[in-house]
């Protein structure tokens, strides 16, 4: 729920820079072959043209009736491949129809982690950090390196961070921009400490559950 305390989270967010850890509270799918790009746009009440791999997009899906089921954040890593995050209802109607129609996919499905998971440990397909913040771009050029070619708001591009060249989402959450980076699970602590020590000269906060539902 808390770093330190939520105001001063929430402070940092709108101040400084916050660091949140999206690595755990949202389901993942991805959808891989010939008939992806098909059973997508069979859901989607948004269109798919020109939505190429350097870009990401909302998928909102409905139901036979024409009502909302959810909506999660869809990204295209390759051809023939969408990976899906957000919330469970949209996974289940998504995988729902992938089983029960003839579309040629394969589905490799990620939920979120358990809060209090005890004794086992947690493993995910991705860690997930957000950067965000009047300051994000500041942390965001000293973890690269150097400036960080402009990337246009959700398009993707890259950014380097602990010597690893990253996926970075181009977001702006704090009406700054920010970025949204992933990687493979296990790389995720080595990654975080990265940020936070080159965020600490701007004042970066790692941000928990109560300030990121605040700051909305």
């Amino acid at each position: 729920p808390e770093f330190s305390n939520w105001r001063d989270e929430q402070r940092a967010w709108r101040e400084s820079a916050a660091l949140y850890d999206q690595s755990h509270h949202m389901a993942e799918l991805n959808v891989k072959g010939p008939g992806a790009e098909k059973l997508i746009s069979h859901l989607a009440v948004n269109s798919l043209d020109g939505f190429t791999t350097t870009k990401a997009k909302h998928f909102v899906p409905v139901s036979y009736d024409g009502y909302v089921i959810g909506d999660m954040i869809l990204f295209h890593p390759a051809e023939d491949e969408f990976n899906m995050v957000g919330r469970v209802p949209s996974v289940n109607w998504t995988e729902f129809h992938a089983e029960t129609g003839d579309w040629d996919v394969e589905l490799t499905r990620d939920d979120r982690s358990p809060s209090r998971p005890g004794d086992q440990p947690i493993s995910r397909r991705h860690y997930r950090y957000q950067i965000q913040g009047p300051k994000a771009q500041q942390v965001i050029d000293k973890l690269n390196g150097g400036p960080l070619e402009e990337i246009r708001f959700f398009n993707v591009g890259t950014m380097r961070v602990a010597g690893r060249e990253v996926p970075a989402l181009r977001h702006g959450m704090a009406g700054e921009p920010g970025v949204e980076i992933w990687g493979p699970y296990e790389q995720g602590d080595e990654v975080r400490a990265a940020i936070l020590d080159a965020g600490e000269e701007f004042g970066l906060v790692p941000v928990g559950a109560r300030a990121y539902a605040t700051n909305t």
